[in-house]
C-alpha cells in the first residue's frame, strides 16, 4: 500500500527540485521566477553567522551544521565596497561569500549604509555619515553593480537594515521608499530572477506609513523584526546553573556556569504575549493595505534567560511565528556576546552548545519542509496548539500554561519532546485520544490524510 504512493511522491519531489521557484505576487498580478539549487530550503537562519570573529574555527562550522542553521544574514556596507567613486573593492564581500560556502549555508545580503562620498546632502549635520540619505543616482548604480556581480551566487537581496530606526537610517519614510524603488529597478535590471526584500522593520506604524507611500510596489518580500519587551528594572539577577554538557565541540565547559541577567525575573508568558501582539500588528497593517506577499522574520530576539527556559521559549517563538505565516525566521545572535554576563545566543562564547542550539536543530529537522500551517488553539492562559503540513507528514506543536488536553490527530504516528526523545502514550491517553501537555512543548507527527476542499483551517504560508 505504501509503495503505491512512493513513486508519485518521488516524482513530485524530483519535479520540484528541477523547476524554478516561483513567488506569486498577487498585488502586482505577476510571478517572480528564480532558479534555486533546491526547491526545499531550511527556513531558519542567523544574523552575521559568516562574519563572526570565530567563523574560521573548525568547530564553528560543525556547530552551525549541528544547530540546523540554513541561512546567514550579512550586511554589505557600501563604504567598504566602493570607498571611492567608481573604484570598487570587492574583497570584503568576496570573503563573506567564501565563508558562507564554507559553512554550507545560504546568504541573505543586506545592501546597506551610505558611502561617505555619495551622501545626498554633504552639509547635513550627522554623527554617523553612513546612515544618511544617499544620492539616488549613485545608489542605483551601486545596487546594479552589486547584484550584477553576484547574481550567479545570490538570489535574495534585502534593501537597507532597519530603515525605521534613526540609528540605522536618518531619512524619512518617503526617502526610504525612493531608495527602495531605485534599488528594485536596478536589481531587476541586473538580475531579472532576483528577489528583493524590503528592509527589516520593527515598528508596525512605520511600516504602515511606508506602505501608504507605495513601498509594497517595490519589493517581493516584507521583512520584520521581533523585539523582546524589556521593561524590567536593572536590579534583579538570575543565576543559571547547568549540569555538564557532554555534547560539546568547542571545548570542555565548567560543570556550573553562572550567567547574570540584569532585569526583573523572566516571564515567558509576558514575552509570548508581546510576540503575538507584534505579529498581530504587522498582520493588520498588511491586511489593511491588501499586501499579499511573503514575510520573513529576519531578526528574532531570544531574550536572555536560564538555559532551559531560553530553549523552550525559542521553540514557542519560532512555531508561533510560522503559525502566523512567517516563511523564514532568523535568530538575532548565533554566538552569545555575554555583554555584562548576559547570554542570549545559541552558543556560548567558547562555541559550546546551549540547550537552545539543540532545540533549534530539532526545529530545523521537523519544520524545514513546511508548506502550510494553521492555528488549532491559541490561548495564552491555556492550550496553544499549532499544526504544520510538510511534504510527507503533519507536524503539530502543543504546550499549555497549566495542564491541558490536546486531541490526537488522525493518522497519529508518534510524540517527541524537546530533546527529540519519543514519548509513548499513557493508557489514559490511548483511551481518550487526547494528549496531556504542560509548559514543555511537544511535537506530534501524523500521516497526511486528505482534507475536504472546504477545510476552513487550511491556509497556505504566503
Amino acid at each position: 500500500m505504501r509503495f503505491r504512493y512512493a513513486l508519485p511522491l518521488a516524482a513530485a519531489l524530483l519535479v520540484a527540485a528541477c523547476h524554478p521557484y516561483v513567488i506569486k505576487d498577487k498585488f502586482l498580478n505577476r510571478a517572480v521566477r528564480i532558479r534555486r539549487r533546491s526547491a526545499v530550503v531550511n527556513p531558519f537562519g542567523a544574523n552575521s553567522a559568516a562574519t563572526h570573529k570565530q567563523a574560521g574555527a573548525r568547530c564553528y562550522g560543525l556547530q552551525t551544521r549541528l544547530a540546523g542553521i540554513g541561512w546567514t544574514r550579512e550586511v554589505f556596507p557600501w563604504g567598504k565596497m566602493e570607498p571611492e567613486l567608481q573604484k570598487p573593492d570587492w574583497s570584503f564581500t568576496n570573503g563573506i561569500l567564501e565563508q558562507t560556502d564554507a559553512l554550507g549555508v545560504r546568504l541573505l545580503p543586506v545592501i546597506d549604509q551610505c558611502a561617505t562620498w555619495a551622501r545626498y546632502d554633504v552639509l547635513a549635520e550627522c554623527a554617523d555619515k553612513a546612515v544618511q540619505m544617499p544620492n539616488v543616482y549613485h545608489w542605483r548604480n551601486h545596487v546594479r553593480m552589486t547584484v550584477g556581480r553576484y547574481k550567479d551566487k545570490v538570489e535574495f537581496w534585502e534593501i537597507w537594515n532597519r530603515p525605521d530606526d534613526p540609528a540605522h537610517f536618518a531619512g524619512q519614510h518617503q526617502d526610504y521608499v525612493r531608495l527602495l524603488k531605485a534599488a528594485y529597478g536596478a536589481a531587476r535590471g541586473a538580475d531579472p530572477n532576483c528577489v528583493v526584500l524590503m528592509g527589516t522593520v520593527a515598528d508596525a506604524a512605520w511600516l504602515d506609513r511606508a506602505l501608504k507611500l507605495g513601498a509594497a510596489n517595490y519589493c517581493d518580500v516584507i521583512c520584520v523584526a521581533l523585539t523582546a519587551a524589556d521593561t524590567r528594572p536593572a536590579s534583579a539577577i538570575l543565576t543559571e546553573r547547568e549540569p555538564p554538557d557532554t555534547d560539546t565541540v568547542g571545548g570542555n565547559r565548567k560543570a556550573e556556569r553562572t550567567v547574570d541577567i540584569s532585569a526583573k525575573p523572566y516571564s515567558e508568558a509576558q514575552e509570548l504575549m508581546g510576540i503575538r501582539d507584534q505579529l498581530d500588528r504587522f498582520k493588520v497593517v498588511l491586511e489593511n493595505h491588501e499586501v499579499k506577499k511573503p514575510f520573513w522574520i529576519t531578526s528574532a530576539a531570544i531574550r536572555p534567560a536560564p538555559a532551559g527556559l531560553q530553549a523552550r521559549f525559542l521553540v514557542k517563538l519560532y512555531t508561533t511565528a510560522m503559525a502566523y505565516g512567517a516563511n523564514c525566521v532568523f535568530c538575532e545572535d548565533f554566538v552569545s556576546r555575554m555583554n555584562g554576563g548576559v547570554a542570549e545566543g545559541l552558543l556560548y562564547p567558547d562555541l559550546s552548545r546551549r540547550p537552545a542550539a539543540k532545540a533549534h536543530a530539532l526545529l530545523s529537522k521537523l519544520l524545514a519542509h513546511v508548506v502550510s500551517g494553521r492555528v488549532i488553539a491559541d490561548d495564552p492562559g491555556g492550550l496553544t496548539h499549532y499544526e504544520f503540513k510538510a511534504l510527507d507528514e503533519i507536524i503539530q506543536v502543543a504546550w499549555s500554561a497549566g495542564e491541558s488536553a490536546a486531541p490526537l490527530p488522525i493518522g497519529y504516528k508518534q510524540v517527541c519532546d524537546m530533546d527529540g526523545e519519543i514519548r509513548p502514550l499513557t493508557v489514559g491517553e490511548e483511551k481518550t485520544g487526547e494528549l496531556i501537555v504542560g509548559k514543555e512543548p511537544i511535537f506530534i507527527t501524523a500521516e497526511i490524510i486528505e482534507q475536504p476542499a472546504w477545510d476552513p483551517y487550511a491556509r497556505e504560508l504566503q
